[in-house]
């Protein structure tokens, strides 16, 4: 016993170490946000001096600028296996071959946020170039904006994260200064480089920068332009090297020539007639050469692999109608990516489908197909939202919702079962007498009066039948429930989409339509608020509550709008915000009330992406804190910490139910090419 309680000291001394270490490494690398000055130069007024340049400047690129740009390209395949036709937008002939060089032609406009959008030009696409749409990125990173990337990358000049840099500072000449910035830890989403520096005004001359991140290692060098478009890069050089089960693809991009049109129209027919900028479908002698030699055998084989890349592997992309006014996006019908794990629902396989057609401007018609399957359950899911957009800048819209994606549990239709059959040979819990399955029709049409007040009406149709119907029919109790309601959903948006956003929803049960047998009132009330905060942070919160002012004698389902078990969820990027990981699904339809409160805090640098070999993998974490109260539950708190990586999403969750310890569960995705 004594040797035990040895242990157990030792063991919490150890931990109490490495908590107190971890905290004094944490306060030495980030706790002092100064920066260490060499030659007389002061870099934080340098980093507030090229701040200010980009504000200066950036309203000369907004909306009427757009640019276009050549690339050249290199492809060279140094290691592939069998494996490398799971990657997707891998052309086969590149595969064969190992090596191509083409060109293309691609245009770049700047959002009102100041970000780049960049796009191929329509007649540069081919099987080479949607490949590249996934790397050209890198092409125009933006060292001004808060992440170099998209929305990832942490720029080292931006000033709130100057915190998680170690810069000094080397004079050049009498006007430019070159600074020098590494990572405090190694991180995915942190750079390596430099950059020269106008010390007077504050422009970046040019930059250089590498790192790693999503299977992919870059090195990237950036000439900026001149005058009015010196926020914008001139010419891009960028060797990116992707590693992935033991294939080895090396690219080398170049941009050259960026040319800016202030007539859009004039701009996109430039893009569609310069035929000097063809793309070069036949590769080099040498390649073609080594496609000469081989075998018939071997080129049946790659032809097989040709047709389980295109159609198995990959992300379809395809264009409808004659001017390319909709686009068909499919995602690939066996990949990881597609797969899932929850405590709750197990193993689950989800694929999704998107469509959509343009008619004009300002409208629309586009689809978004979910479909799913549970492995636990044995019950396939789906769900099909159809959007007809009449008015898109004012948000009206006609939306049909058809599916099956909410299996719901009844324990109040299995109470009253057994207390109208006091048999004592039946034994109801073999019987699944409070499973349903649940089809609903949901139609409504919407329309934002103005951008504070928007207005929401239609009706939902649910048609919830008993998973053992035989079971039932053996009791002499109806097996089909029906119902229908109209509902309306007043929207309020007082400091617009990036504010609070306020919904009231009411819904009305009425008899004798389509076979309704139930009726009842239900109200509910939500609340929810995404804050951006600086270095790629944020904080989401969702709260509200709902309940029923009336319902039937009969009425045995509480279905809420805002408070239910979604069995059609995604990866990291789906909201996890709104969802209780542990909470028993039947709790979702138990009661007459609920009150319910879920905030998220995302950073890519929080916890373990801070640690040492660890933050070479992590590249965004997660804490999660939710609590919510019905009756017989007051109240049940949920926690959790999540990750994701390159290959990956994992989260870890802890509950307590009436404050008793409801037990640790897992949710797990794959993330896989989510990027690509």
């Amino acid at each position: 016993m004594k040797r035990s309680i040895l242990h157990i000291g030792n063991t919490g001394a150890r931990i109490r170490i490495f908590i107190f270490l971890f905290i004094l490494s944490y306060m030495y690398m980030y706790g002092n946000d100064d920066i260490e000055n060499i030659d007389g130069f002061d870099n934080s007024l340098l980093l507030s001096k090229i701040n200010q340049y980009r504000e200066t400047y950036i309203n000369d690129v907004y909306d009427t600028v757009k640019y276009y740009s050549n690339v050249n390209y290199d492809i060279n395949i140094k290691r592939r296996n069998a494996l490398i036709h799971t990657m997707p937008y891998i052309p086969i002939t590149i595969i064969k071959n190992r090596q191509h060089h083409g060109k293309c032609k691609y245009m770049m406009s700047v959002d009102d946020g100041g970000k780049y959008n960049l796009n191929i030009c329509g007649n540069q696409k081919d099987e080479y170039t949607k490949m590249l749409g996934i790397f050209i990125r890198y092409l125009k990173p933006d060292i001004y904006n808060e992440t170099i990337i998209e929305d990832y990358l942490l720029s080292p000049l931006y000033l709130s994260n100057k915190k998680h840099y170690i810069y000094h500072n080397v004079r050049r000449d009498s006007i430019s200064v070159k600074i020098q910035f590494i990572p405090k830890v190694k991180n995915t989403q942190l750079v390596t480089g430099y950059a020269i520096v106008d010390y007077k005004s504050g422009r970046v001359l040019c930059y250089e920068f590498e790192g790693e991140y999503d299977m992919n290692k870059f090195h990237v060098r950036v000439m900026m332009s001149d005058g009015s478009n010196s926020s914008v890069p001139e010419s891009t050089y960028a060797d990116l090297s992707v590693k992935y089960l033991g294939n080895h693809i090396l690219f080398k991009l170049k941009s050259s020539n960026s040319i800016v049109s202030k007539n859009i129209e004039a701009l996109d027919m430039n893009c569609q007639s310069d035929d000097n900028l063809q793309h070069e479908n036949d590769v080099d002698i040498i390649h073609k050469a080594d496609s000469d030699t081989i075998s018939e055998a071997r080129s049946k084989r790659f032809v097989f692999f040709d047709f389980v890349n295109n159609n198995l592997v990959n992300k379809i992309n395809t264009s409808i109608g004659a001017d390319n006014q909709g686009i068909l996006r499919l995602g690939p019908i066996l990949n990881p990516l597609y797969f899932g794990y929850s405590n709750k629902k197990g193993l689950v396989y989800k694929l999704r489908a998107n469509v959509k057609y343009n008619l004009s401007d300002n409208s629309n018609i586009s689809a978004r197909i979910r479909f799913g399957y549970s492995f636990r359950q044995k019950q396939p899911y789906f769900n099909i939202p159809v959007y007809y957009y009449f008015d898109k800048k004012n948000n009206g819209f006609i939306n049909l919702d058809f599916g099956n994606g909410n299996r719901i549990t009844n324990s109040t239709l299995l109470e009253k079962v057994k207390q109208e059959n006091e048999i004592d040979s039946i034994d109801f819990n073999k019987m699944n007498l409070d499973y349903f399955k649940d089809l609903s029709v949901k139609l409504v049409a919407n329309y934002d009066f103005t951008p504070v007040i928007g207005l929401q009406g239609g009706f939902i149709f649910h048609r919830r039948s008993a998973v053992d119907p035989l079971s039932f029919e053996m009791l002499d109790k109806q097996a089909v429930y029906k119902s229908f309601a109209p509902l309306v959903q007043l929207k309020l948006s007082p400091w617009g989409d990036k504010g609070i956003i306020f919904t009231a929803d009411y819904e009305h049960g009425l008899n004798g339509i389509l076979g309704s047998t139930v009726n009842y009132n239900r109200w509910e009330f939500d609340a929810s608020y995404i804050h951006d905060l600086t270095c790629a942070r944020y904080i989401s919160v969702k709260s509200g509550f709902g309940f029923y002012s009336s319902k039937g004698k009969d009425q045995y389902f509480l279905d809420y709008s805002n408070f239910r078990d979604n069995n059609l969820t995604g990866g990291w990027r789906d909201e996890w915000t709104g969802d209780f990981e542990l909470l028993d699904r039947n709790w979702y339809n138990a009661s007459d009330y609920y009150v319910r409160l879920n905030s998220t805090y995302e950073s890519p640098l929080l916890i373990f992406s801070r640690v040492p070999i660890f933050g070479q993998i992590i590249e965004t974490e997660r804490l999660y804190m939710g609590i919510m109260t019905v009756r017989k539950i007051n109240p049940y708190v949920e926690m959790g910490y999540a990750f994701t990586n390159r290959v990956f999403s994992l989260g870890v969750f802890t509950g307590l139910k009436n404050m008793k310890f409801e037990g640790v569960g897992f949710r797990f995705g794959f993330e896989l090419f989510d990027k690509w």
